[in-house]
C-alpha cells in the first residue's frame, strides 16, 4: 500500500516458538534460533542494493529482547560505522539477566558487542530506573544517557540538538523505543512501568524530532502489552508513535 508517497510493505510476522518455559532446558536454544530467523528477515529486507532509495525498516515487538536480533541484522546489512538510540526507562545493559544472555534487560549491551557500535555513538534518554553495574559501564565506556528529569529540564529541542551533534554525520542510526520511557499515566500497559517518565506529547515529539534530524534506518517499538491496559491509551501511544514516524519518512521523501 502507499503511505503518502512512499510504499509501505508489511513484511509480516516472525513467530516466536510457543509451549516451551523459561526453566526448561530447551528454552535458550529456541529462542536463540528465533533470534537466528529475525536477523536473516531483517537482513533481507534491508538488503536492497538495487533499490535508488534505502528502505526504512519498522519493527514492532515482542519484548525488548527482539532489539538483539533486530540490530545484529541491522549491523550485517548496512555499511558504515552506526549510531543507536535508546528510548527507554531503562538502560537494558545487563550482560546476563535471570540466567540468560538474551533477556530484554541485555539488548544494548549484546549491540555493543556487534563490533559495529562505538560506545560515543550511543545515546540513552528517558532513564529513571537502574542497575549499579549498569551504572559502572555506562560511566566506564562514557555512554551518554540523559535521564527523564533532564530530558524535561532540557526540553525535547535540546535532546534532539545533542542528538544531532552526536549522531548526524554517520550514515546511519537504529531508534529502538520501549514504550515504557512514557510515564505509566500514559503509558501503564507495559511489563515493567516506572514512575516519572515523559508524558505523550514528549515522547511523540522526542521520537519525530530524532526521525527528522538523525539519518534513522531501522527503528523498533517493544513492550506494549494491551492486555495490562484496559483503558488502552498505551496501543493508542503506540499508533500514534507509528503514524508521527510515517508522517516524517514522508516529508524525507
Amino acid at each position: 500500500m502507499e503511505a503518502g508517497g512512499f510504499p509501505v510493505v508489511d513484511l509480516g510476522d516472525v513467530a516466536p516458538p510457543g509451549g516451551l518455559r523459561r526453566d526448561e532446558p530447551g528454552f535458550e536454544p529456541a529462542v536463540a534460533e528465533y533470534f537466528r530467523r529475525i536477523e536473516e528477515a531483517v537482513v533481507s529486507a534491508l538488503d536492497r542494493r538495487g533499490d535508488s532509495r534505502p528502505p526504512f525498516l519498522l519493527a514492532l515487538g515482542g519484548d525488548h529482547s527482539v532489539t538483539i536480533p533486530l540490530f545484529t541484522g541491522f549491523s550485517r546489512a548496512v555499511e558504515g560505522p552506526l549510531g543507536l538510540v535508546l528510548l527507554d526507562a531503562h538502560p537494558d545493559l545487563f550482560d546476563v539477566y535471570e540466567g540468560s544472555r538474551l533477556s530484554n534487560a541485555c539488548p544494548l549491551r549484546r549491540a555493543l558487542e556487534t563490533g559495529r557500535l562505538a560506545p560515543e555513538h550511543v545515546l540513552i534518554a528517558g532513564t529513571r530506573s537502574y542497575n549499579v553495574g549498569e551504572l559502572d559501564f555506562m560511566r566506564e565506556r562514557r555512554i551518554r544517557f540523559l535521564p527523564a528529569r533532564e530530558v524535561d529540564r532540557r526540553g525535547i529541542s535540546a535532546v534532539v540538538a545533542l542528538a544531532r551533534e552526536r549522531l548526524a554525520h554517520l550514515p546511519a542510526v537504529y531508534l529502538t523505543v520501549d514504550i515504557d520511557v512514557a510515564d505509566p499515566s500514559c503509558a501503564p500497559g507495559t511489563g515493567t512501568p516506572v514512575a516519572g517518565g515523559l508524558t505523550s506529547r514528549q515522547t511523540l515529539d522526542l521520537v519525530r524530532g530524532l526521525v527528522e534530524a538523525l539519518p534513522v534506518r531501522a527503528m523498533d517499538l517493544v513492550e506494549i502489552a494491551p492486555a495490562l491496559d484496559p483503558t488502552g491509551a498505551t496501543l493508542f501511544l503506540g499508533l500514534q508513535l507509528v503514524f508521527e514516524v510515517f508522517a516524517c519518512l514522508d516529508r524525507r521523501e
